[in-house]
């Protein structure tokens, strides 16, 4: 190593060696603490006492605008929408009410700023060349008047002020949540009309109160309009929103319908409730009505309950739905409909000796990855894929399928709704996570756009309330959900006080929140993320002279939960909780295969001279693999997740990426993909071992571990093999028959010769299914000079 770069070195330890061990020394510390206790550290993280409460109104749905309608009807006879995605003109401008008289641009509506053409440079960072962004576009109106005129404002970054024929219509600062506007005073019917939205140019552009996401890992926050644009035009009495509670067990579908009536006077309403299957269209059980007055002004939320003979549930097998028709009429004419799809089924997380996440009833081990699409955004190749529906379904169901995925994690921020839709209709479940992540130092007024400010010491606790309000009662009725998450790695107590605030208003989900805090209630998850490449090769390993231990460490360690802690030993009970991974691993690759900020000095430590694209790509996708199949195998973990899916990738500048290769199509990288089609097989062997003691020339025992995801019982084959690196097999143990029990493990030890060569791959695989016809293979690279050299796949006979 030239001096120069031991230098560099000792430089970037002192800088950020120290405290990134401290960090990684949580577990470590939390053994130490004499009396494990929780504590309240608000004060390390000092709330704004004048932010603390402050409030600006916002446009929150209150008439009739929700969910997914007007991209997907599902029903609606009475209400009409007038869809206005397309493509939108765009202007730079200031933070004024003055609308430019230039609009240079064009951008795609829904997505971001970073699809406008021409290009616009320096998006989504502070530029004295504009403060906002101006959204321009025209639209007919209907020549029939209607009683209400809403539009429905999906979601939009930064703060939206909007105008209708040069009328102010309102604003809406939430940049996850949908706004609605009414037009009744704006609108011209049977004419064109004009629609302008000012967005601020950059999260720095709206009130440091508003709760407008928090990354730490971002540098780039670009704006738009980021979801469905809709018009709706319906009657004087309205359904605000419904909520669908199912009880599997009795076939009943419980029914919450909020009613608003917009006149003047009172008037007396029917309401009815009917259930088809989504699909077929089928009638699927009894409908119900009911006659009610509301005065002026009024909004009510109802209560119904509708019993059907048979209930289909939504499973990960068959994820069946089904559509409740909601309408309201006055003197038996309709004036209001609202079609809600929902499925069938339960969620459910439990502690103790039954600990785990159960769906419908029974335990499910979740295998799984994340969606950074707010990352994503920053990736020079997004551009509008994430709004392209055919990309997205091919994203959320060819390589989930492939790897026996179960479930995505929403990490740092929700998605568009679409994207839900389609997890709803393919059985994959949704852990939805908030935009908020606090670290544990606080750094002070660094400027807005640097990765490490702390933007969230100013965050309203009533925005936030707002935000998490209109955040469920938009999703709530996605059977795909299972969880609701407000933070990630958060030690800010905000986050803990606004799930106070809002647990009520859905009882059907429990809370994760971020894995620092303690569980805000019996059964709720906890999340952890245990980096252990980020421990075992920090910049201070080399400089203290110890030893880089790699992924032999896993020989030491029993795969259990440790109880979570942080530098001033707050720890709390959680050993009764479940616990999920749903980031691990530290071996992050640029798509070009190049090390991202945060691996470089790891690549350097496993491969030393030998690092190139091809070397680094098969050692992230061979150690990635070990780590999946020790957490999987070590059952400690009632989930474990893969971080992540999908990402930016940003080499030079970006902390982590995704595995693609090319985004467009999406292709995995091949060694990854092989790999990790593998390794999360529902029925998996393990080898417990990494460490190489064996002795050439002899006999030995290999530990191995047999898991069983599925909740039947699996009969099966398990064999071991050595093989050379380039294939040839050159020892093989005996055909040992095994059965599984349903969502059992099973450790045993399986004895073979050990030839007397000093390189070798020795294989563990498994056989199972109907007539043997699934197989599974775990892998151990021994005696070779890095986990970077390329081995060939194990034959089939």
């Amino acid at each position: 190593m030239s001096r120069t770069r031991k230098i560099a070195i000792w430089v970037l330890s002192l800088l950020l060696g120290i405290p990134l061990l401290l960090l990684l020394a949580f577990p470590l510390i939390s053994l130490l603490a004499v009396e494990p206790k929780y504590e309240n550290f608000a004060a390390m993280h000092p709330r704004s006492e004048a932010n603390y409460t402050a409030e600006i109104e916002g446009a929150q749905p209150k008439v009739a605008c929700g969910g997914t309608a007007g991209k997907y009807n599902w029903g609606e006879q009475t209400r009409v929408y007038q869809s206005l995605n397309g493509v939108w003109e765009v202007a730079e401008g200031a933070l004024d009410d003055v609308v430019p008289s230039l609009f240079e641009y064009k951008a795609p509506v829904p997505g971001l700023l970073n699809a406008a053409f021409p290009a616009i440079d320096n998006v989504g960072q502070v530029d004295p060349a504009r403060d906002a962004f101006w959204y321009r576009r025209s639209f007919d109106a209907p020549d029939q008047a209607s009683a209400t005129a809403l539009l429905c404002l999906g979601k939009a970054k930064y703060g939206v002020r909007a105008w209708l024929n040069g009328k102010l219509l309102g604003e809406h600062y939430g940049a996850f949540t949908l706004a609605e506007f009414d037009l009744s005073k704006a609108i011209q019917w049977g004419a064109n009309n004009e629609l302008i939205v000012r967005l601020g140019a950059e999260r720095s552009q709206i009130p440091a109160f508003i709760p407008a996401g928090q990354d730490h890992e971002k540098t780039h926050w670009i704006p738009g309009i980021w979801d469905d644009v809709n018009l709706l035009y319906t009657g004087e009495q309205t359904v605000v929103r419904v909520k669908v509670e199912t009880d599997i067990h009795g076939g009943e579908a419980v029914v919450f319908t909020t009613l608003h009536n917009n006149a003047d006077d009172a008037v007396t309403i029917e309401i009815s409730q009917a259930i088809q299957e989504w699909r077929s269209g089928e009638a699927g059980g009894e409908q119900v009505s009911e006659r009610l007055k509301l005065t002026a002004g009024e909004t009510r939320t109802v209560r119904h309950s509708l019993q059907l003979a048979e209930a289909k549930l939504w499973t990960l097998e068959d994820p069946f739905l089904y559509v409740l028709d909601t309408s309201i009429s006055v003197a038996g004419k309709s004036v209001d409909d609202r079609a809600t799809r929902f499925g069938f089924r339960e969620v459910q997380w439990k502690s103790g000796s039954e600990k785990g996440f159960y769906l419908n009833g029974e335990k499910v081990f979740l295998r799984g990855s994340n969606i950074a699409l707010h990352r994503f955004e920053e990736d020079p190749l997004a551009g509008a894929l994430a709004w392209n529906e055919s990309w997205v379904r091919k994203l959320l169901t060819t390589y989930p399928k492939d790897y026996h995925w179960n479930m995505l994690r929403t990490s740092l921020g929700r998605l568009p709704n679409f994207w839900y839709d389609i997890a709803d209709e393919q059985g994959l479940l949704i852990d939805d996570e908030f935009a908020y992540w606090t670290l544990v130092f606080p750094r002070g007024k660094e400027a807005k756009n640097n990765h490490l400010d702390d933007v969230h010491l100013e965050w309203s606790i009533i925005e936030l309330e707002k935000e998490f309000t209109s955040w469920i009662q938009e999703n709530w009725n996605h059977p795909a959900i299972a969880l609701w998450s407000a933070s990630n790695e958060t030690v800010d107590m905000k986050s803990t006080e606004v799930i106070e605030r809002v647990r009520h208003l859905d009882a059907t989900r429990q809370w994760e929140n971020g894995g620092w805090q303690k569980p805000h209630s019996e059964g709720d998850p906890i999340e952890d993320h245990p980096y252990i490449f980020a421990a075992n090769f920090n910049p201070m390993t080399e400089i203290l002279g110890l030893s880089a231990k790699g992924i032999e460490a896993l020989d030491e360690n029993d795969g259990q939960p440790i109880p979570p802690t942080n530098l001033l030993g707050m720890t709390y009970p959680s050993n009764d909780h479940p616990h999920i991974i749903n980031e691990y691993g530290w071996l992050w690759l640029n798509r070009d295969g190049t090390p991202t900020k945060l691996t470089e000095n790891v690549y350097d430590m496993l491969l030393g001279d030998a690092g190139s694209p091809e070397t680094r790509r098969e050692a992230y996708a061979y150690l990635h693999a070990g780590l999946t199949g020790f957490w999987r195998a070590k059952r400690g973990y009632q989930g474990v997740q893969h971080f992540t899916y999908l990402s930016h990738s940003k080499p030079g500048t970006g902390f982590t990426s995704d595995n693609f290769i090319d985004l467009e199509n999406l292709v995995m990288e091949p060694r990854w993909h092989e790999y990790h089609r593998n390794v999360w097989s529902p029925v998996a062997v393990y080898i417990d071992q990494w460490a190489d003691n064996y002795k050439r020339g002899g006999r030995s025992d290999v530990p191995l571990i047999m898991i069983n995801d599925l909740p039947d019982p699996v009969n099966g084959t398990v064999e071991l093999i050595i093989a050379s690196p380039a294939g040839e097999v050159l020892s093989r143990s005996e055909l040992l028959k095994v059965r599984l029990e349903g969502l059992g493990q099973q450790v045993l030890k399986l004895r073979l010769e050990i030839p007397d060569v000093p390189e070798f791959v020795l294989f563990a695989r498994l056989h199972y299914g109907e007539s043997l016809s699934k197989s599974m293979v775990d892998r151990r690279k021994l005696g070779l000079a890095h986990p970077g050299v390329a081995i060939a796949d194990l034959p089939d006979a």
